[in-house]
């Protein structure tokens, strides 16, 4: 476990932003900072994420360890956040991960996780997106909202949850590596042993069984040809 220092704001730029510009004259970890509205609120692969009021815009500032790879960071808190979910939701709804960390209800987008490497390169700016309260309209998915599933929870509430969740696994990371995180991941990866299809980094569209995350969470594929692909990066399609 560990104590978070928590920061609120009323508005920020994006609290991505806020961590990197702290973290450009700190080498100190281990902050949230929440904010209740942001105006550049930032998504993967350079999109924009819409931060609607009453929704969950964090970031967390984390130390990682000379073994550790930063890339795992993001299945370590696509974990804790998919854990902290899923205590609030109803028992005949789950939360699953999207390869390798968007969070999902069906196939409705809940949150997203976003991580950036500061200036200090052992410290990680680990934003968290989660709709609370407002389900935002997009052309490229369907989002969902904890309200819709009668879970009323208010930002600040929420970000402690969360942290608290990622004290947990940052730990159980700390002490024995990626395994369990692995582990645990599958239990709440969405579309494992089911025929998916991916836009991989180089945008190209490929199809195939989703059979297994490697050791470094690396997508593997069985082709409809018989034989299987590794997927470092890329966009999991459910329509």
């Amino acid at each position: 476990m560990r104590d978070w220092k928590l920061s609120v704001f009323n508005k920020l730029d994006s609290t991505n932003n806020e961590a990197l510009r702290r973290l450009s004259s700190s080498d100190k970890s281990g902050e949230v900072i929440l904010a209740y509205r942001q105006t550049m609120g930032k998504g993967r692969a350079g999109r924009e994420w819409v931060s609607c009021y009453g929704n969950l815009m964090m970031t967390a500032t984390i130390q990682i360890e000379e073994r550790q790879r930063m890339s795992d960071l993001a299945f370590v808190g696509a974990v804790a956040v998919a854990e902290a979910v899923n205590e609030l939701l109803p028992h005949e709804s789950r939360a699953e991960i999207k390869w390798p960390n968007d969070l999902m209800v069906g196939n409705r987008k809940l949150g997203g996780l976003l991580i950036e490497v500061s200036s200090r390169p052992s410290i990680a700016a680990l934003g968290i997106g989660l709709n609370l309260k407002n389900a935002p309209k997009s052309d490229n998915f369907q989002a969902v909202c904890l309200l819709d599933f009668d879970v009323s929870i208010k930002p600040i509430q929420m970000s402690k949850h969360i942290a608290q969740k990622l004290g947990v696994w940052i730990e159980r990371w700390n002490l024995f590596g990626f395994t369990p995180v692995i582990d645990q991941w599958k239990v709440w990866g969405k579309g494992i042993g089911e025929v998916v299809r991916v836009r991989t980094a180089e945008q190209t569209i490929v199809e195939g069984k989703f059979i297994d995350i490697d050791k470094e969470g690396r997508m593997l594929l069985e082709l409809s040809n018989g034989r299987s692909m590794t997927i470092s990066a890329g966009d999991v399609l459910f329509e």
